[in-house]
Protein backbone atom coordinates (compact mmCIF):
# COMPACT_ATOMS: atom_id res chain seq x y z
CA UNK A 1 0.00 0.00 0.00
CA UNK A 2 1.31 3.32 -0.72
CA UNK A 3 1.05 6.65 0.75
CA UNK A 4 -1.17 9.14 -0.28
CA UNK A 5 -0.27 12.67 -1.06
CA UNK A 6 -0.80 15.54 1.52
CA UNK A 7 -3.97 17.50 1.65
CA UNK A 8 -4.00 20.82 -0.79
CA UNK A 9 -5.40 23.67 0.66
CA UNK A 10 -8.31 23.56 -1.55
CA UNK A 11 -9.26 19.69 -0.58
CA UNK A 12 -11.81 19.27 1.88
CA UNK A 13 -11.17 17.98 5.64
CA UNK A 14 -12.87 14.77 5.50
CA UNK A 15 -13.80 12.72 8.67
CA UNK A 16 -12.68 9.31 9.53
CA UNK A 17 -16.04 7.38 8.20
CA UNK A 18 -17.45 4.23 9.67
CA UNK A 19 -15.48 1.92 7.50
CA UNK A 20 -11.99 3.24 9.13
CA UNK A 21 -10.93 5.29 6.48
CA UNK A 22 -9.47 8.23 6.79
CA UNK A 23 -8.67 9.73 3.39
CA UNK A 24 -6.40 11.95 1.77
CA UNK A 25 -3.53 11.58 4.89
CA UNK A 26 0.16 10.49 4.04
CA UNK A 27 -0.17 6.43 5.67
CA UNK A 28 3.47 6.01 6.63
CA UNK A 29 3.89 2.22 5.10
CA UNK A 30 7.67 4.11 4.91
CA UNK A 31 7.91 6.16 7.86
CA UNK A 32 11.11 7.15 9.44
CA UNK A 33 10.17 5.90 12.79
CA UNK A 34 8.60 2.24 11.34
CA UNK A 35 10.53 -0.85 12.80
CA UNK A 36 8.76 -3.55 10.10
CA UNK A 37 11.10 -6.10 10.49
CA UNK A 38 10.34 -6.55 13.85
CA UNK A 39 6.72 -5.20 14.83
CA UNK A 40 4.31 -7.65 16.50
CA UNK A 41 1.33 -6.03 14.94
CA UNK A 42 0.45 -6.67 11.54
CA UNK A 43 -0.24 -3.82 10.74
CA UNK A 44 1.20 -2.24 7.23
CA UNK A 45 0.88 1.69 8.14
CA UNK A 46 0.03 4.31 10.49
CA UNK A 47 -3.84 4.20 9.96
CA UNK A 48 -4.10 0.35 10.32
CA UNK A 49 -1.63 0.43 14.14
CA UNK A 50 -4.04 2.99 15.09
CA UNK A 51 -6.92 0.80 14.19
CA UNK A 52 -5.26 -1.91 15.90
CA UNK A 53 -4.73 0.07 18.78
CA UNK A 54 -8.24 1.50 19.24
CA UNK A 55 -9.79 -1.80 18.91
CA UNK A 56 -8.88 -2.37 22.55
CA UNK A 57 -11.51 0.18 23.23
CA UNK A 58 -14.56 -1.40 21.38
CA UNK A 59 -16.16 -2.25 24.44
CA UNK A 60 -16.22 1.08 25.61
CA UNK A 61 -17.92 3.34 23.22
CA UNK A 62 -17.11 7.21 24.98
CA UNK A 63 -13.71 6.16 24.97
CA UNK A 64 -13.55 4.77 21.78
CA UNK A 65 -14.81 8.10 20.32
CA UNK A 66 -12.72 10.53 22.41
CA UNK A 67 -9.21 8.44 21.17
CA UNK A 68 -9.99 8.35 18.04
CA UNK A 69 -11.19 12.59 17.64
CA UNK A 70 -7.98 12.89 18.57
CA UNK A 71 -5.88 10.86 16.38
CA UNK A 72 -8.01 11.99 13.18
CA UNK A 73 -7.09 15.65 14.10
CA UNK A 74 -3.55 14.68 14.33
CA UNK A 75 -3.04 12.50 11.34
CA UNK A 76 -4.85 15.30 9.47
CA UNK A 77 -2.61 18.13 10.76
CA UNK A 78 0.28 16.03 9.78
CA UNK A 79 -0.29 15.29 6.56
CA UNK A 80 -1.67 19.40 5.63
CA UNK A 81 0.85 21.01 8.07
CA UNK A 82 3.90 18.67 7.55
CA UNK A 83 4.13 16.41 5.12
CA UNK A 84 4.36 13.66 6.97
CA UNK A 85 2.68 10.42 8.35
CA UNK A 86 2.44 9.77 12.10
CA UNK A 87 5.08 7.56 12.09
CA UNK A 88 7.79 10.40 10.68
CA UNK A 89 6.70 13.01 13.16
CA UNK A 90 9.85 14.15 15.39
CA UNK A 91 9.47 16.08 18.98
CA UNK A 92 9.82 19.13 17.07
CA UNK A 93 6.64 18.38 15.03
CA UNK A 94 4.93 17.43 18.62
CA UNK A 95 6.08 20.71 20.01
CA UNK A 96 4.74 22.34 16.63
CA UNK A 97 0.84 20.73 17.30
CA UNK A 98 0.75 21.70 20.58
CA UNK A 99 0.80 25.59 19.95
CA UNK A 100 -1.69 24.41 16.83
CA UNK A 101 -3.92 22.94 19.08
CA UNK A 102 -4.29 26.08 21.30
CA UNK A 103 -4.67 28.43 17.95
CA UNK A 104 -5.65 26.21 14.72
CA UNK A 105 -4.85 28.26 12.15
CA UNK A 106 -6.26 28.95 9.32
CA UNK A 107 -9.57 28.82 11.81
CA UNK A 108 -11.80 28.54 9.19
CA UNK A 109 -10.34 25.91 7.46
CA UNK A 110 -10.26 24.38 10.88
CA UNK A 111 -12.56 25.13 13.15
CA UNK A 112 -16.67 25.02 12.76
CA UNK A 113 -19.70 24.14 14.14
CA UNK A 114 -20.89 21.45 16.19
CA UNK A 115 -22.70 19.45 13.40
CA UNK A 116 -23.15 15.64 11.39
CA UNK A 117 -19.53 14.63 10.43
CA UNK A 118 -21.36 14.03 7.07
CA UNK A 119 -22.26 17.68 7.21
CA UNK A 120 -20.20 19.79 4.52
CA UNK A 121 -19.75 22.18 6.82
CA UNK A 122 -17.83 19.69 9.32
CA UNK A 123 -14.50 20.52 11.04
CA UNK A 124 -12.36 18.46 13.06
CA UNK A 125 -12.40 21.71 15.80
CA UNK A 126 -15.10 24.16 17.19
CA UNK A 127 -12.22 26.29 18.13
CA UNK A 128 -9.18 26.46 20.02
CA UNK A 129 -8.12 23.92 22.82
CA UNK A 130 -7.98 25.50 26.29
CA UNK A 131 -4.58 24.52 28.10
CA UNK A 132 -6.57 21.48 29.77
CA UNK A 133 -7.51 19.96 26.75
CA UNK A 134 -4.30 20.19 24.98
CA UNK A 135 -2.52 18.60 27.44
CA UNK A 136 -5.48 15.80 27.25
CA UNK A 137 -5.04 15.48 23.79
CA UNK A 138 -1.21 15.34 24.20
CA UNK A 139 -1.79 12.46 26.85
CA UNK A 140 -3.81 9.82 24.38
CA UNK A 141 -1.31 10.48 21.78
CA UNK A 142 1.59 9.62 23.98
CA UNK A 143 -0.37 6.34 25.21
CA UNK A 144 -0.98 5.69 21.47
CA UNK A 145 3.02 6.00 21.06
CA UNK A 146 4.19 3.68 23.72
CA UNK A 147 2.05 1.34 22.76
CA UNK A 148 3.06 1.07 19.24
CA UNK A 149 6.81 1.13 20.48
CA UNK A 150 5.80 -1.71 22.91
CA UNK A 151 4.74 -3.67 20.19
CA UNK A 152 7.87 -3.00 18.23
CA UNK A 153 5.91 -1.21 15.35
CA UNK A 154 7.80 2.38 16.22
CA UNK A 155 11.37 2.65 17.18
CA UNK A 156 10.88 5.58 19.52
CA UNK A 157 8.25 8.19 20.48
CA UNK A 158 9.13 11.72 20.04
CA UNK A 159 6.17 12.86 22.50
CA UNK A 160 8.29 11.07 25.18
CA UNK A 161 10.90 14.32 25.27
CA UNK A 162 8.85 16.86 25.23
CA UNK A 163 7.77 18.91 28.79
CA UNK A 164 4.68 18.01 30.25
CA UNK A 165 3.30 15.98 26.84
CA UNK A 166 1.14 13.63 29.30
CA UNK A 167 0.16 15.23 32.28
CA UNK A 168 -3.29 13.54 32.88
CA UNK A 169 -6.29 15.53 34.01
CA UNK A 170 -8.48 12.77 35.09
CA UNK A 171 -8.16 13.19 38.92
CA UNK A 172 -9.69 16.03 39.03
CA UNK A 173 -12.21 15.47 36.35
CA UNK A 174 -13.14 12.02 37.97
CA UNK A 175 -13.24 13.37 42.03
CA UNK A 176 -15.95 15.99 40.73
CA UNK A 177 -18.31 13.00 39.07
CA UNK A 178 -18.94 11.45 42.31
CA UNK A 179 -21.85 11.44 44.55
CA UNK A 180 -21.07 12.09 47.65
CA UNK A 181 -22.74 10.01 50.82
CA UNK A 182 -25.76 12.30 51.51
CA UNK A 183 -26.36 12.41 47.73
CA UNK A 184 -26.35 8.62 47.38
CA UNK A 185 -28.63 8.06 50.16
CA UNK A 186 -30.79 10.76 48.78
CA UNK A 187 -30.79 9.23 45.69
CA UNK A 188 -31.93 5.66 47.62
CA UNK A 189 -34.38 7.39 49.45
CA UNK A 190 -36.25 8.92 46.61
CA UNK A 191 -36.18 5.50 45.03
CA UNK A 192 -37.89 4.34 48.06
CA UNK A 193 -40.65 7.34 48.10
CA UNK A 194 -41.85 5.99 44.21
CA UNK A 195 -45.88 4.80 43.86
CA UNK A 196 -46.46 0.97 43.99
CA UNK A 197 -49.84 1.26 43.37
CA UNK A 198 -50.24 -0.86 40.26
CA UNK A 199 -47.83 -3.84 38.20
CA UNK A 200 -45.79 -1.00 36.41
CA UNK A 201 -45.07 0.85 38.93
CA UNK A 202 -44.42 -2.15 41.10
CA UNK A 203 -41.96 -3.24 38.37
CA UNK A 204 -40.25 -0.24 37.58
CA UNK A 205 -39.46 0.07 41.80
CA UNK A 206 -38.44 -3.22 41.82
CA UNK A 207 -35.80 -2.56 39.00
CA UNK A 208 -34.35 0.50 40.22
CA UNK A 209 -34.16 -0.82 43.61
CA UNK A 210 -31.93 -3.59 42.36
CA UNK A 211 -29.70 -1.72 39.64
CA UNK A 212 -28.61 0.90 42.45
CA UNK A 213 -28.07 -1.52 45.18
CA UNK A 214 -25.96 -3.79 42.11
CA UNK A 215 -24.22 -0.89 40.61
CA UNK A 216 -23.14 0.48 44.11
CA UNK A 217 -21.69 -3.15 45.14
CA UNK A 218 -19.98 -3.70 41.85
CA UNK A 219 -19.26 -0.41 40.23
CA UNK A 220 -19.67 -1.73 37.06
CA UNK A 221 -19.91 0.05 33.44
CA UNK A 222 -22.62 0.21 31.46
CA UNK A 223 -21.87 -2.09 29.16
CA UNK A 224 -20.83 -4.59 31.35
CA UNK A 225 -24.38 -4.22 33.38
CA UNK A 226 -25.78 -4.86 29.52
CA UNK A 227 -23.41 -7.31 28.20
CA UNK A 228 -24.02 -9.94 31.51
CA UNK A 229 -26.78 -11.84 32.43
CA UNK A 230 -27.50 -13.20 35.97
CA UNK A 231 -25.59 -16.55 35.96
CA UNK A 232 -22.68 -14.36 36.04
CA UNK A 233 -23.35 -13.97 39.49
CA UNK A 234 -22.08 -17.04 41.60
CA UNK A 235 -21.35 -18.38 44.93
CA UNK A 236 -18.14 -20.35 46.36
CA UNK A 237 -19.45 -23.06 49.01
CA UNK A 238 -17.44 -23.12 51.97
CA UNK A 239 -16.96 -23.18 55.69
CA UNK A 240 -18.88 -19.32 54.56
CA UNK A 241 -20.29 -19.39 51.41
CA UNK A 242 -18.90 -16.20 49.14
CA UNK A 243 -20.65 -14.26 46.53
CA UNK A 244 -18.67 -13.23 43.07
CA UNK A 245 -19.53 -11.10 40.04
CA UNK A 246 -18.26 -12.85 37.55
CA UNK A 247 -17.46 -10.29 35.17
CA UNK A 248 -15.78 -9.81 31.75
CA UNK A 249 -14.11 -6.27 30.70
CA UNK A 250 -12.38 -3.86 29.34
CA UNK A 251 -10.36 -5.80 26.36
CA UNK A 252 -12.23 -9.19 27.32
CA UNK A 253 -10.42 -9.36 30.33
CA UNK A 254 -12.18 -11.62 33.04
CA UNK A 255 -12.31 -10.60 36.97
CA UNK A 256 -14.47 -11.41 39.67
CA UNK A 257 -15.96 -9.15 42.24
CA UNK A 258 -17.02 -9.60 45.71
CA UNK A 259 -20.75 -9.56 46.38
CA UNK A 260 -22.02 -9.12 49.93
CA UNK A 261 -25.25 -10.92 51.77
CA UNK A 262 -27.31 -7.31 51.53
CA UNK A 263 -26.66 -7.99 47.07
CA UNK A 264 -27.47 -11.53 47.19
CA UNK A 265 -30.60 -10.84 49.48
CA UNK A 266 -31.58 -7.91 46.80
CA UNK A 267 -30.92 -10.69 44.09
CA UNK A 268 -33.52 -13.10 45.19
CA UNK A 269 -35.90 -10.34 46.14
CA UNK A 270 -36.03 -9.12 42.46
CA UNK A 271 -35.67 -12.40 41.19
CA UNK A 272 -38.58 -13.41 43.64
CA UNK A 273 -40.89 -10.47 41.97
CA UNK A 274 -39.97 -11.99 38.27
CA UNK A 275 -41.19 -14.66 38.81
CA UNK A 276 -38.37 -16.41 39.04
CA UNK A 277 -36.25 -19.35 41.26
CA UNK A 278 -34.16 -17.75 44.35
CA UNK A 279 -30.78 -17.98 42.57
CA UNK A 280 -29.48 -18.03 39.00
CA UNK A 281 -28.94 -21.19 37.30
CA UNK A 282 -25.19 -21.33 35.53
CA UNK A 283 -26.72 -21.15 32.21
CA UNK A 284 -29.11 -18.44 33.14
CA UNK A 285 -29.95 -16.61 30.92
CA UNK A 286 -32.05 -13.31 32.04
CA UNK A 287 -30.13 -9.94 31.92
CA UNK A 288 -28.69 -8.50 35.13
CA UNK A 289 -31.26 -5.98 34.82
CA UNK A 290 -34.51 -6.57 32.80
CA UNK A 291 -37.07 -4.92 30.44
CA UNK A 292 -40.79 -4.07 32.54
CA UNK A 293 -42.43 -6.17 30.32
CA UNK A 294 -42.17 -10.06 30.51
CA UNK A 295 -42.58 -10.85 26.71
CA UNK A 296 -39.18 -8.74 26.40
CA UNK A 297 -37.41 -10.32 29.44
CA UNK A 298 -35.15 -11.97 28.23
CA UNK A 299 -33.81 -9.14 25.71
CA UNK A 300 -31.02 -7.35 27.40
CA UNK A 301 -31.25 -3.45 27.66
CA UNK A 302 -28.79 -1.37 25.90
CA UNK A 303 -26.84 0.99 26.99
CA UNK A 304 -28.86 4.04 26.30
CA UNK A 305 -31.78 2.74 27.95
CA UNK A 306 -29.46 1.89 30.81
CA UNK A 307 -28.62 5.85 30.78
CA UNK A 308 -32.06 6.60 30.24
CA UNK A 309 -33.01 4.87 33.33
CA UNK A 310 -30.37 5.77 35.67
CA UNK A 311 -30.42 9.71 34.53
CA UNK A 312 -34.71 9.51 35.16
CA UNK A 313 -33.94 8.29 39.03
CA UNK A 314 -31.28 10.93 39.40
CA UNK A 315 -33.26 13.72 37.47
CA UNK A 316 -36.15 12.85 40.31
CA UNK A 317 -34.13 12.88 42.80
CA UNK A 318 -33.27 16.32 42.13
CA UNK A 319 -36.36 17.88 42.12
CA UNK A 320 -36.90 16.37 45.74
CA UNK A 321 -34.29 18.77 46.78
CA UNK A 322 -34.22 21.60 44.94
CA UNK A 323 -35.86 24.02 47.28
CA UNK A 324 -33.49 23.35 50.27
CA UNK A 325 -30.08 22.29 48.50
CA UNK A 326 -29.73 23.89 44.77
CA UNK A 327 -26.30 22.37 44.40
CA UNK A 328 -26.89 19.00 45.56
CA UNK A 329 -29.90 18.98 42.64
CA UNK A 330 -27.36 21.07 39.96
CA UNK A 331 -24.81 17.94 41.23
CA UNK A 332 -27.56 15.61 40.55
CA UNK A 333 -28.60 16.63 37.21
CA UNK A 334 -25.15 16.64 35.82
CA UNK A 335 -24.75 13.07 37.11
CA UNK A 336 -25.22 10.00 35.13
CA UNK A 337 -24.76 6.26 34.95
CA UNK A 338 -20.78 6.72 34.73
CA UNK A 339 -21.06 8.77 37.87
CA UNK A 340 -22.66 5.78 39.85
CA UNK A 341 -19.00 3.59 39.37
CA UNK A 342 -17.14 6.85 40.05
CA UNK A 343 -19.29 6.75 43.30
CA UNK A 344 -18.77 3.41 44.21
CA UNK A 345 -15.43 3.33 43.60
CA UNK A 346 -14.72 6.44 45.79
CA UNK A 347 -17.11 5.05 48.39
CA UNK A 348 -14.86 1.88 49.02
CA UNK A 349 -11.62 4.20 49.26
CA UNK A 350 -13.74 5.70 51.93
CA UNK A 351 -13.85 2.98 53.79
CA UNK A 352 -11.05 0.77 53.08
CA UNK A 353 -8.27 2.86 52.60
CA UNK A 354 -6.18 0.89 50.54
CA UNK A 355 -5.48 1.79 47.11
CA UNK A 356 -4.70 -1.50 46.06
CA UNK A 357 -8.12 -2.77 47.22
CA UNK A 358 -9.54 -0.05 44.94
CA UNK A 359 -7.44 -1.16 42.03
CA UNK A 360 -8.76 -4.32 41.98
CA UNK A 361 -12.61 -3.42 42.34
CA UNK A 362 -12.42 -0.59 39.85
CA UNK A 363 -10.18 -3.26 37.80
CA UNK A 364 -7.34 -0.38 36.56
CA UNK A 365 -4.32 -2.00 34.88
CA UNK A 366 -2.36 0.78 36.00
CA UNK A 367 -2.24 2.12 39.24
CA UNK A 368 -2.34 5.48 38.17
CA UNK A 369 -6.05 5.36 36.48
CA UNK A 370 -7.37 4.37 39.84
CA UNK A 371 -5.84 7.23 42.04
CA UNK A 372 -7.10 9.50 39.05
CA UNK A 373 -10.73 8.30 41.06
CA UNK A 374 -9.78 8.56 44.52
CA UNK A 375 -10.19 11.59 46.91
CA UNK A 376 -9.31 10.81 50.07
CA UNK A 377 -5.78 10.73 49.97
CA UNK A 378 -6.72 15.14 48.88
CA UNK A 379 -9.07 14.80 51.71
CA UNK A 380 -7.03 13.71 54.08
CA UNK A 381 -4.22 15.84 53.08
CA UNK A 382 -6.24 19.10 53.50
CA UNK A 383 -7.80 17.81 57.02
CA UNK A 384 -4.06 16.99 58.13
CA UNK A 385 -3.15 20.72 57.14
CA UNK A 386 -5.69 22.62 58.98
CA UNK A 387 -5.56 20.78 62.08
CA UNK A 388 -1.95 21.55 62.20
CA UNK A 389 -2.43 25.56 61.34
CA UNK A 390 -3.13 27.76 63.91
CA UNK A 391 -3.93 31.09 64.01
CA UNK A 392 -2.09 33.55 65.70
CA UNK A 393 -3.50 35.84 68.52
CA UNK A 394 -3.83 39.16 69.21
Amino acid sequence: MTSSFPLSSNAALLPWDTAGHLPAVELGDRGLFRNPEQSLISARNDLEAVSIWLANYADSPNTLAAYRKELERLLLWASETRGKPLSSLTTDDYLAYRAFLADPQPRERWCGPKVSRHDPRWRPFAGPLGERSVRQALAIINTLLTYLVSVRYLTANPLALTRGRNKAVTIDAAVDRVLDHNLWEHVLAHVEDWPRDDAKQLARYERARWLLTFMYAAGPRASEIAGHTMSSIVVRRGRRDRWWWQVRGKGGRDDRIPLGTNVVEAMIRYRRHLGLPPLPSSDERTPLICRLTQRERERPLTRAQLYAIVKAILLGAADDIEAYDAAGAATLRKASTHWLRHTAINHLADRVQDVRVVQRFARHANLNTTTGYLHYEEDAFHNEVIAEATVPKR
